[in-house]
């Protein structure tokens, strides 16, 4: 958005906050780690942990971010 990429970034941040939402209705938890398609991430080099700060700060501020639309 800082670069004149408004449309774009919009568009990243709804995908985010949607992959969020799904994956918090299905599995009541924030997670550090997404694949950034469709799911939960925990088969790499370690667990991912549950109810990441991270995830929620960076969440909150794209909500806010479209909110302000």
């Amino acid at each position: 958005m800082n670069y004149g990429y408004t449309e774009d970034a919009e568009r990243i941040a709804r995908k985010y906050i949607k992959l969020i939402e799904k994956n918090f209705a299905e599995t009541g938890n924030l997670w550090e780690k997404y694949n950034g398609h469709t799911a939960v991430n925990t088969n790499e080099e370690y667990d991912a942990a549950k109810m990441l700060g991270w995830t929620a700060g960076v969440y909150t501020y794209f909500c806010n971010e479209i909110d302000k639309k």
